[in-house]
């Protein structure tokens, strides 16, 4: 148990290392391009397919899973 605190503590974060620091702006002006009624079809077409379809593979497999075969 000492080894492990030990180890953690020896890897967490500590003041004197260097850190690049980064600052991420909020741009209040309005888009280059205006995205499209297909566009935001297609996008949003691919992630349900690409979040829905393996989940749904899952799903109706999960039941083969249960069964042994003989």
């Amino acid at each position: 148990m000492f080894c492990f605190v030990r180890v953690l503590k020896s890897t967490r974060f500590t003041p004197r290392q260097n850190v690049l620091t980064q600052r991420f702006y909020i741009n209040s002006n309005s888009a280059k391009g205006r995205v499209g009624v297909l566009e935001s079809v297609f996008v949003m077409a691919f992630i349900s397919i690409a979040v829905l379809g393996p989940a749904g593979w899952i799903l109706s497999n999960a039941c083969d899973s249960h069964r042994k075969q003989p």
